[in-house]
């Protein structure tokens, strides 16, 4: 068994739940600019991922799928051959399991933004979802540099 991915996915429970409480603590409400693109600000997000739904709609799902697929992901993790894809899932689990907590909780603090529209949209997400970012983009480009690797050798085969 490997322990990094399981490490990982830890670390990223872990910090995320650090975070979350300095943000709910410190940031005010309103946006604290960095850069001119991305602030902190303290949101409480009583949706889902990056605020994109009503929770009370798909509650009794989520607490039903999303701990099934966090115990995949980390099943996955520690079993798979691919180094890449065994951090894409640990990566995806630390952050499933961070919003899970966090959810457990009473709700999930927000608190990375950064505007993507002229007109006042903004982005609001934290580390979980960042992770959880991260892992699909990750595995994503693992899946897709095995199919093109395969599509080359299977061309070059005469």
């Amino acid at each position: 068994m490997r322990a990094g991915p399981l490490f990982a996915a830890s670390a990223v429970v872990l910090t995320d739940g650090v975070t979350k409480s300095l943000a709910a603590a410190m940031l005010p409400a309103t946006p604290v600019m960095l850069t001119p693109w991305i602030g902190l600000v303290h949101y409480r997000n009583d949706g889902l991922f990056l605020g994109t739904s009503s929770f009370a709609v798909v509650a009794p799902l989520y607490w039903i799928v999303l701990p099934v697929a966090i115990f995949w992901l980390l099943r996955r993790a520690v079993t798979t051959r691919s180094a890449a894809v065994r951090w894409s899932f640990a990566l995806a689990a630390g952050g499933a399991a961070g919003n899970l907590l966090s959810r457990l909780g009473g709700g999930v603090v927000d608190y990375l933004t950064f505007p993507v529209s002229s007109d006042g949209m903004w982005l609001i997400f934290n580390l979980a979802d960042l992770a959880l970012v991260a892992g699909g983009l990750l595995a994503t480009s693992v899946f897709v540099a095995g199919k093109l690797r395969a599509a080359k050798s299977s061309a070059s085969i005469p």
